[in-house]
């Protein structure tokens, strides 16, 4: 109901962007900053921090991290998110992953932030495709109030995380 306020700087180098959220009650309150060159504005961070805006007011709480930047990395560009994919599996093969069940309670950002973007993005395309938006919306609901056993048993049919997790990497 009320605009985001959206700062935006367009700068040669570098690209990213914040968004600030204040759940106070029903209503969301937030704020935007974008910054880098006018293309990748366009075409990565501004998708990017729209999503986190839609999660936002569809959850009216904080998002788990990882499907809030999993799927906000999701709504970039097909460069960006090749490069992503690429980063999935060079976290996984170093040994430097998360394991599903910790990265799902996750509350803040981990030292290793791109793990956290990278395991994000990919477990929440391999959830997308498997499926489509709305069970992933409705996965991540359920997940959040019943536990992430409960929820991707009724949502994947996995018998826990641990089996999604196997399937996932598989």
């Amino acid at each position: 109901r009320e605009p985001c306020h959206l700062r935006v700087t367009v700068a040669r180098s570098g690209a990213g962007g914040a968004t600030t959220f204040d759940f106070n009650g029903r209503e969301v309150q937030q704020e935007m900053h974008i910054e880098g060159e006018r293309e990748r504005l366009k075409h990565s961070v501004l998708p990017h921090e729209v999503t986190h805006t839609v999660f936002a007011h569809h959850f009216r709480q904080p998002v788990p991290r990882w499907a809030d930047e999993g799927g906000s990395v999701y709504s970039e560009d097909d460069e960006e998110r090749q490069r992503h994919d690429k980063l999935v599996v060079q976290v996984l093969n170093s040994g430097r992953g998360i394991q599903l069940k910790a990265l799902f309670r996750l509350k803040e950002y981990p030292r290793d932030v791109m793990t956290l973007y990278a395991q994000g993005y990919s477990v929440s395309k391999y959830l997308v495709e498997k499926s489509d938006r709305p069970t992933f919306l409705n996965f991540v609901a359920a997940g959040m109030q019943k536990g992430w056993d409960a929820a991707v048993n009724e949502f994947y049919g996995f018998k826990n995380v641990e089996d999604l997790e196997a399937q996932w990497i598989a």
